[in-house]
Order: C-alpha cells, then sequence, then structure tokens
C-alpha cells in the first residue's frame, strides 16, 4: 500500500512539474493607439500565438504579432488609455479555467 501511494505522489508531482505554464506577466513597452507591446522576462506559453485571444489584467485583448520574448497585443481604446509604458500586465489565454492557472497568476 505504501508503495502505491508513493508512486502516485511521484506521478503527480511529475505532471505538476511537466506541465505548461498557461499564464505569465509581462511589462508593458510601448503603446501606440489600440497597439500595446509587452516585453517577457520568462518563456511564452506554447497558446500564445498569433491571433490567439488573452486575457489581461486591464481586459481582454488579441495577440497581433510575436517576437522572440515580445508580444504585440490589441486592445480597446479605452483600455490603452489607462495603460501605462512600464506597467506590469497579467495575461493569460480568454478561454482559461482556474485548473489550467499553474502559476497562480
Amino acid at each position: 500500500m505504501k508503495k502505491v501511494f508513493a508512486v502516485f505522489i511521484l506521478v503527480m508531482v511529475s505532471l505538476a512539474l511537466a506541465a505548461p505554464a498557461f499564464c505569465f506577466e509581462g511589462k508593458i513597452s510601448k503603446i501606440e493607439a489600440t497597439a500595446v507591446t509587452v516585453e517577457v522576462a520568462g518563456e511564452l506559453p506554447p497558446w500564445v500565438k498569433k491571433d490567439a485571444l488573452a486575457s489581461t489584467s486591464s481586459g481582454l485583448a488579441k495577440v497581433t504579432n510575436v517576437e522572440g520574448k515580445v508580444i504585440e497585443l490589441k486592445v480597446r481604446s479605452s483600455t490603452a488609455e489607462a495603460l501605462k509604458v512600464g506597467e506590469v500586465l497579467n495575461i493569460k489565454p480568454k478561454d482559461a479555467n482556474p485548473s489550467q492557472m499553474l502559476q497562480g497568476c
């Protein structure tokens, strides 16, 4: 019984470590009209691709460009006006459920 429990714990820990991160933080480097450029310190999750829909700490956004660790988001004009260069945004996929938020963003 102890061996089964130990194997179960080992499998759960390995799954938790292997699971991709779905949410991340980025720092706003440029704002032009409704285009917001965000620089990310860590690695980008696999869902971050051109035309992907995202939910940020300031509202909904659409990924319009990805170059290395720099992504460009299109946001509403009212959202863009409220943002400031240097501000940190929490970004996650639009339809993410709480069980996918392994990082706790």
